[in-house]
């Protein structure tokens, strides 16, 4: 499921159904400071940490430039979260939501992450909309709140849940570190992650 938005927005919204889990499933092995989904980079022991990110469900502080602001949902289920993002008019925005393993490989590249490559046969490459070059902007992740915790990193896990709270976590000025712990908190073996990309026209 994919949602392209062009032009000077106003305040675009949409919703992504849930999907089925996609069956194919792909390991690709993982390249020094990239980094390529679907592998175990972190430990549990050394996972990067994950906090849930200010701007979340919030106004952007640079909201009154209504024509560079979209604003995506992604839904999970009964879970619903937004991701408010500005965006260049000479860029397009566009969300997709994908199973696991994604296929894509990820890099920092002048303070932004980039996909460096759409993996052969991936979900990414199924999809067809992901490029070499887009740059990501969000993507959903969990949050496990209350229970029995232990504190990794400053991202604290659940012994009893799997899943946890539903999250869309604004990548621009994150650590490469906490984008990638954001995705590999998607556990649940048939959630999709939803990415925010764009590109320019």
């Amino acid at each position: 499921m994919a949602h392209v938005y062009r032009g000077p927005p106003s305040f675009l919204k949409a919703t992504l159904p849930a999907r089925p889990p996609c069956s194919p499933r792909f390991k690709a092995p993982l390249q020094s400071s990239l980094h390529q989904t679907g592998t175990n980079r972190f430990a549990a022991s050394a996972r990067p940490s994950l906090a849930v990110p200010r701007h979340l469900n919030k106004r952007s502080t640079k909201s009154a430039i209504a024509s560079s602001i979209q604003e995506v949902e992604a839904t999970d289920g009964e879970e619903v979260v937004k991701l408010e993002v500005e965006v260049a008019e000479d860029r397009c925005l566009y969300t997709v939501s994908l199973a696991k393993p994604l296929g894509v490989q990820l890099a920092e590249k002048g303070g932004d992450i980039v996909v460096e490559e759409v993996l052969p046969d991936g979900n990414a490459a199924k999809c067809g909309l992901i490029q070499p070059g887009d740059i990501l902007r969000g993507v959903t992740g969990r949050i496990v709140e209350g229970g029995a915790r232990r504190d990794i990193g400053g991202f604290r896990r659940s012994k009893s849940s799997l899943f946890g709270d539903l999250v869309f976590v604004g990548v621009d000025g994150e650590a490469f570190e906490t984008v990638i712990a954001a995705i590999q908190s998607n556990r649940c073996s048939q959630c999709t992650i939803t990415l925010a990309l764009d590109r320019s026209i």
